[in-house]
Formats: structure tokens, sequence, C-alpha cells
């Protein structure tokens, strides 16, 4: 009997170390609700192919959202992330897999309302959001994940308090696979938070 409760006391013990390395990290989240805005940022010249992606189907894309050009004529592009920071290293990395390294940025999108300033993790609102739109205004911290792909998910109610950031990150990873990434990005990274949630409308 000894020896069980020793066992059960050691399995414990492991379960709390394994929260506590997996357990979410602390950081508020903003959500951008606004009209995407498309802003040149640099004098690269864009090759034919390169005109032609950026000003069909990129600019339809929304935020956030970065364009690169090589001064071969390659391009690379991302968009649809969760922050600006995330669509520069993806656009230059899909842009120095097409070619030389001599990639710069050329364009990003970014919403319309835009706060380089505002502490915090970004993100893009969707219309999945609006069921869970009551929880943003209460001020209390909820369970969240992002992934640098672009996905993201809000923990339920019934995913249990002890384990909601596991549940919810394995939610979001399930909406994570993008097949395209360049390889030196590696497989998509889904990481949990708690936090607050603010919607910035347009």
């Amino acid at each position: 009997m000894r020896r069980f409760g020793t066992w059960i006391a050691s399995v414990f013990f492991a379960l709390v170390l394994l929260w506590v390395a997996t357990g979410p990290e602390q950081a508020d989240l903003t959500l951008y609700d606004a009209d995407a805005v498309l802003e040149r940022v640099g004098d690269g010249h864009l090759s034919p192919k390169a005109g032609r992606v950026f000003n069909g189907n990129f600019q339809r894309q929304t935020f956030f959202g970065a364009f690169y050009v090589g001064k071969s004529g390659h391009f690379g592009w991302a968009a649809g992330r969760h922050s600006l920071a995330e669509a520069h290293t993806e656009a230059r990395a899909y842009c120095e897999q097409e070619g030389p390294g001599d990639c710069t940025a050329y364009a990003i999108v970014v919403p319309a309302n835009y706060d380089p300033d505002r502490p915090g993790l970004t993100g893009r609102q969707s219309m999945s959001d609006v069921r869970h739109a009551k929880w943003f205004h209460r001020g209390r911290p909820v369970v969240f994940a992002m992934c640098n792909s672009g996905a993201w998910a809000l923990a339920r109610s019934k995913d249990g308090p002890a384990l909601r950031h596991i549940f919810v990150r394995q939610r979001a990873q399930g909406l994570a696979g993008d097949k395209g990434r360049p390889a030196k990005l590696g497989e998509p990274v889904c990481r949990a938070y708690r936090g607050t949630v603010t919607r910035l409308k347009g």
C-alpha cells in the first residue's frame, strides 16, 4: 500500500511538471477588425511575374501580410498572419527559397487602425469569433492558442480548467496545416496563452 501511494505521488508530481512545462504563457491579445490597408515600404523592382501576383492575388489578401522581392526577379509573400513580424519572416523565407538571399520588403498589409506600439499579441478577427464576443468585454483573462501559420483558437468552457491550455493548443494545431511553408521555417508552432482579449474595430 505504501508503494502504491508513492507511485501515485510520483504520477501526480509528473503531471504537475507537465502542466508547468506546457502551461499557458501570460500575454494579452488585440484582435483587429478593420479594413486591410496596403502600404509600399520599399523601392524594389517587380518582375513581370511578381507584378502579376502583387497586383492580383496579394492585393486581395487580409492582414497581416508582406511582399518581398529579390534583385533577380524572384519574390515571396505571406498574408493572413497574426503579426507583421510573422508576415515579414515568412515572406522573406519564401523569397529566399526562390532565389539568392537578397530579398527586401516591397509592401505590407496591415489593419487600417493598426497601432504598432500597442503591447501584447495581435491577431485577425474572423467570423468564428462572433460566438465568443461576449468573452472579450468582461476584462477577465481567457486561454487561447496561436500558431505562426495564422491559425488560432479560443478555449471552450467544456475543456476543463486544468487541461484547457493543452486542448486549445491541439485545436489550433489542427487548423495550422500549411503544407506550403518554406522548409527553413519548419512545422507550424502553436503556443497557449492566458490573458485578456480586446477587439479593435475599424
